[in-house]
C-alpha cells in the first residue's frame, strides 16, 4: 500500500507534462492521458484486491491461532495446569471437563481471603467420606493470557488428592471457565490451547485420523451418545478430570448391562481420590468398547460399585485420560462438538 502515493505522483507528473508540452497534437495527448489513466486505475485496483486478499488470508490464519496456550503436567494421567487466582500464584489445578463447578483447596481459599459460606449439602464427587464443604466465589482466574471472573466454587480439603497426585493440588477448574469456549487438549505435546474460532472449520467426519462427535451438556459436562459397551449403546461423559481412568462404568450401568459377575471377578482398585476421599472401585475387562468409529477389544475398565459417590449420574460411562492420551482433543462448547485427532 505504500506504493500508492508514488502512483498518484506519477499520474500528476504525466498530466503536468502533457499540459506543458505544446508541440504534439492535443488529441493524441488527451488519448495518451486517458489510456494512462485507465492503466493506472487498473493497476491500483489490482493492488487493492491483492492487499484485500492478503488481509482476508491473514485474518483466517489469525483465527486459527490460539488466544491462549499453556503447558500442562500429566501427573498420574491428570491434566494439571498452573493458574493465577486473584493475581496470586501459580497454583496447581486440574482442568476438568467433567466438573460442573470449580473446586478450591480449603487452605488455599483461606489464604486468598475468599468469602466462605458453610453448607450442610454433600458435595458431588467421588469417595464415600463426608467432607466439610464451603461455597465460595473466585473473583478472577487466569489461565495464561485468558481471564475468567467470578467463578463459583466449592472449598474443600484436598490434602488426600494431593497425596495421590504426589504434589500440592490447589483445586480443579470445570465448566465455569470452559463454557462458551473452544479448548484443545493436546495430550501428545502436553499443551492446552484456547481458540476464538474452531481450528477445524470444515472437518471431514470420515477422516482416518479424526473422530467428530456431537455432545450435549448434562450437569454441565459433555455427554456423548455414540458409545457401545459389548454392543449395547450407552451415554458417556468425556472427563478430562478422570486421571488413571481409561473407561469407567457407573453403578446403574453395571446392572443394566448385566455385568455384575464381571465386576465381582474384577480386582480391587482404590488408587483414585475424589472430593470425598479415596474412591474404592474394581478393575476388570469387558468384551468390546466402541466410541464413535474407535473400536477397542477387551479393554481394561473401572467398575464403580454403589455408594462411592458415582450413583445417579446422567451418564452410564466415563471416558478418561488414559483413553484420551493418544489424541488431540478439541471441545467446541458453542457448537457442542468434540474432535479426537489421532497421530
Amino acid at each position: 500500500m505504500r506504493r500508492l502515493p508514488r502512483l498518484r505522483a506519477l499520474h500528476e507528473a504525466l498530466i503536468l507534462s502533457a499540459c506543458r508540452d505544446s508541440h504534439g497534437p492535443l488529441n493524441s495527448d488527451v488519448m495518451l492521458l486517458t489510456d494512462m489513466n485507465q492503466v493506472l486505475r487498473r493497476f491500483v485496483i489490482a493492488h487493492l484486491l491483492i492487499a484485500l486478499g492478503n488481509c482476508v488470508a491473514l485474518s483466517q490464519s489469525s483465527n486459527k491461532q490460539p488466544i491462549a496456550e499453556i503447558p500442562f503436567a500429566f501427573d498420574h494421567t491428570s491434566v494439571v495446569i498452573q493458574v493465577r487466582l486473584n493475581g496470586k500464584g501459580p497454583f496447581n489445578m486440574v482442568l476438568d471437563t467433567g466438573s460442573d463447578v470449580a473446586t478450591i483447596d480449603l487452605a488455599t481459599a483461606k489464604n486468598l481471603g475468599l468469602n466462605l459460606k458453610s453448607t450442610a449439602r454433600q458435595v458431588t464427587g467421588g469417595g464415600s467420606e463426608k467432607s466439610q464443604v464451603f461455597l465460595t466465589q473466585i473473583p478472577q482466574v487466569e489461565i495464561g493470557d485468558l481471564a475468567s471472573k467470578n467463578i463459583v466454587a466449592v472449598a474443600v480439603d484436598l490434602s488426600k488428592s494431593s497425596q495421590v497426585l504426589g504434589k500440592p493440588l490447589h483445586g480443579a477448574l470445570g465448566y465455569g471457565v470452559l463454557q462458551n469456549r473452544i479448548v484443545q487438549f493436546d495430550y501428545p505435546k502436553r499443551i492446552i490451547r484456547f481458540y476464538s474460532t474452531s481450528p477445524y472449520p470444515k472437518v471431514d467426519p470420515t477422516s482416518n485420523n479424526r473422530v467428530v462427535l456431537s455432545f450435549r451438556l448434562g450437569d454441565d459436562s459433555p455427554i456423548i451418545d455414540d458409545v457401545y459397551v459389548n454392543g449395547k449403546k450407552i451415554r458417556a461423559v468425556i472427563d478430562t478430570g478422570g486421571g488413571g481412568t481409561y473407561f469407567a462404568l457407573m453403578p446403574e450401568a453395571i446392572s443394566a448391562l448385566g455385568l455384575e459377575q464381571a465386576m465381582s471377578q474384577a480386582e480391587p482398585d482404590s488408587r483414585g481420590a475424589g472430593l470425598n476421599g479415596v474412591i474404592t472401585s474394581r478393575k476388570g475387562k469387558i468384551k468390546t468398547l466402541k466410541v464413535g468409529s474407535i473400536n477397542i477389544d477387551s479393554p481394561t475398565i473401572i467398575f464403580y460399585p454403589k455408594g462411592v459417590g458415582k450413583d445417579n449420574r446422567k451418564y452410564s460411562g466415563a471416558i478418561g485420560n488414559v483413553f484420551l492420551q493418544d489424541f488431540v482433543v478439541t471441545f467446541d462448547y458453542p457448537n457442542k462438538t468434540v474432535v479426537l485427532e489421532g497421530p
